[in-house]
């Protein structure tokens, strides 16, 4: 359900990278190594310990084996694993809307809901010395607080059509603040925040649904619409005395 978004904000961060302007051989080096050896996602959970966050980054980056220093400096993300609306103001579909999708060839009719969900992120900074963590974090909390990358989209597919649903970051900017841990030569910086997500939960009728339309397969990517009213009769009915 919102795997679309953590493909989205790993874009948007690669962005992020593509535009860092390295100020230092460290950060130099961190252009260098390419996007996927720079940001990493840390699976199922909200990243709180340096231990288990510095673990996890080098049994990722040497393959599995956590015995070799894993290279510096390095952006972590995860998403946290609970979820919570947004508030009531927020436009939502609470009840099946009726939706024909505007590239659809077949101009098929389906149903739609959103639901607007409030993600709590987290973006942690490793490096072995301050000045590259904080000059790393300075640039991303300078990146997230322009006005144009306040929001970004997240592409959901459905009757083999994608569209992209905004997803936005509640906070004007974020705040970095320091962890602490017990390692020598090593600077760790995290900042948490929100994305609120616009999320499209689309409805088309099962194969035993007498109000399905021979216009698809239901089940697969190709699904049936519903029956859509194709004649409407009017009977003239006299005036009652």
């Amino acid at each position: 359900m919102f795997g679309p978004v953590k493909v989205g904000f790993g874009e948007y961060l690669g962005r992020f990278y593509a535009g860092l302007v390295a100020t230092s051989a460290p950060l130099q080096a961190y252009s260098a190594r390419g996007l996927a050896k720079s940001i990493v996602w840390c699976p199922g959970r909200m990243v709180d310990q340096a231990e288990a966050m510095l673990a996890a980054w080098q049994e990722h980056a040497n393959d599995g084996e956590a015995t070799t220093p894993a290279p510096l400096p390095v952006l972590l993300v995860a998403m946290g694993s609970n979820y919570s609306p947004v508030a009531n103001s927020a436009p939502q579909l609470a009840e099946t809307l009726p939706i024909i999708l505007a590239d659809d060839a077949k101009q098929r009719l389906f149903g739609l809901k959103t639901v607007m969900a409030a993600l709590p992120m987290q973006v942690v900074v490793m490096a072995a010395e301050q000045p590259t963590a904080l000059a790393l974090a300075a640039q991303l909390g300078l990146y997230m607080r322009q006005p144009a990358n306040r929001r970004f989209t997240a592409a959901y597919t459905f009757a083999g059509l994608s569209y992209d649903w905004p997803v936005v970051l509640a906070e004007s900017g974020v705040a970095f603040k320091t962890v602490t841990h017990d390692y020598h030569n090593l600077t760790v910086i995290a900042a948490d925040f929100v994305l609120q997500a616009t999320v499209p939960l689309y409805d088309a009728p099962t194969a035993d649904n007498p109000n399905r339309a021979d216009d698809g397969v239901p089940g697969t990517d190709d699904p049936a619409g519903y029956l859509r009213v194709a004649q409407v009769n009017t009977v003239e009915q006299p005036p009652s005395v």
